[in-house]
């Protein structure tokens, strides 16, 4: 399974490189302004598509979630090779604890996109 596994985040992370390299080198730079990484990515996006910024959100939220099952399934092996079968249950147990703060994350996410764009629009 991890073949499988490793073999379809290097594919995911593969389109998500090359896609975003076209986007930029296809996007004037004179439209990029101030922009770096996924700012510049959905300025570049939506430029040549609309609503090109979900695409460009929708993306980042999928690749991160799958990036968060992966680190849990390897852990959870390398706990279970470290210290054997035992140990896979303490370890789920305190991987379950991080959910709620997962939570408080996505709950407080508009408030911390309302912070940064006041900050933004100060900046020179």
């Amino acid at each position: 399974m991890s073949y499988n596994f490793e073999l379809d985040k290097g594919v995911e992370d593969g389109i998500l490189r090359i896609s975003t390299f076209l986007t930029h080198a296809f996007t004037p730079s004179s439209a990029a302004g101030g922009f770096a990484g996924a700012s510049l990515s959905a300025l570049a996006f939506n430029s040549a598509l609309p609503g090109g910024e979900y695409v460009v959100s929708l993306g980042l939220a999928v690749f991160a979630f799958t990036t968060i099952l992966g680190w849990s399934y390897y852990s959870e092996r390398c706990t279970e090779f470290l210290f054997g079968p035992k140990a896979v249950l303490p370890f789920r147990i305190l991987w379950v604890i991080a959910v709620p703060n997962l939570i408080a994350l996505l709950v407080l996410s508009p408030v911390v996109f309302k912070l940064s764009k006041e900050y933004f629009e100060k900046s020179p």
